[in-house]
Parts: C-alpha cells; sequence; structure tokens
C-alpha cells in the first residue's frame, strides 16, 4: 500500500530543457521560478511567476507554499529536486491545518511542518551550477573567443 499524501507534477525531460525559465520582451530579468506545496489539493509542483502578476491570495495566505529556486534549472535536475523534496512536502502537508482567521482562511503550520518548509527553502535555493542550463551564456563565451583567435 502506497502511503504518499502529496502527488508530484513532473516534467517531461523530453519536452523543455529549461521549464521554468520565462523572460519576457522588454525584461531585464527572467520571471521568479519557484517549487509550489498546494497543501489543499495535496501538490508538489513547479512554475515561474507571470508577468505583471502578485502573488495569488492562496500563496499569500499560505494555502500554497512558494519556495523560490533558479530560473534556469534543467528540467532533470528540476525533476530529482521534486523527489528529494517530496518527503518534506509530506511533513508540511500533513501538518497545514486551514483556519479561519476572521477574515480569511490561512494556513496555520506545526512546528514539524516549518522545520520541513526550512530544509525545502535551503534545497530550492541551492541548486548546483553544473545542474543550470547556460545555453545562450555558453554560445555567447564560444563567440567571443573565437573573434578573439581571429583578431590574434
Amino acid at each position: 500500500m502506497d502511503n504518499q499524501i502529496v502527488e508530484i507534477k513532473f516534467f517531461d525531460e523530453n519536452d523543455d530543457v529549461t521549464p521554468l525559465f520565462c523572460q519576457c520582451v522588454g525584461n531585464a530579468h527572467a520571471q521568479r521560478a519557484f517549487i509550489e506545496i498546494d497543501c489543499i489539493n495535496k501538490t508538489l509542483s513547479a512554475g515561474y511567476e507571470k508577468p505583471g502578476f502578485e502573488s495569488p491570495a492562496w500563496v499569500v495566505y499560505g494555502l500554497s507554499r512558494r519556495y523560490y529556486t533558479e530560473e534556469r534549472i534543467t528540467v532533470e535536475e528540476l525533476n530529482r529536486t521534486l523527489r528529494k523534496i517530496s518527503p518534506l512536502a509530506e511533513r508540511v502537508v500533513s501538518g497545514c491545518e486551514i483556519v479561519w482567521n476572521g477574515c480569511n482562511y490561512i494556513a496555520d503550520l506545526t512546528d514539524d511542518a516549518e522545520a520541513a518548509e526550512q530544509k525545502i527553502e535551503k534545497i530550492a535555493e541551492n541548486i548546483a551550477p553544473e545542474n543550470l542550463w547556460l545555453g545562450d551564456l555558453e554560445e555567447e563565451e564560444e563567440e567571443e573567443e573565437e573573434e578573439e583567435e581571429e583578431e590574434d
């Protein structure tokens, strides 16, 4: 019998090299990427903030928990990270109680769920550089090297 509480929404490794990278035309920086635990629907997923939008209410009130990560994380590393975080996500969902505060429904976490969140934040924030896609940056460096060689 499977005791898993949280459903993990993996990314297709044949689909996109960097599923969390989105840089809109005219923007100097990419959209912020995150890993998200939805405490109501009991899912673990990832995405990026939509241009021009603030965090949705369900995130503001803690019903979904977001942990910011590298925008250029590779799809393979993202899926590995989701697997690694999964047991911690189970603790967050198990330790999350949805309560009415007089105005809104908010999430109230147990001490264990908060401890799991701290570990998730560290994992999400510390993706090793070798697991990031450098795509355009690598191509630019190669072009610069070729130009230097031609000048010599």
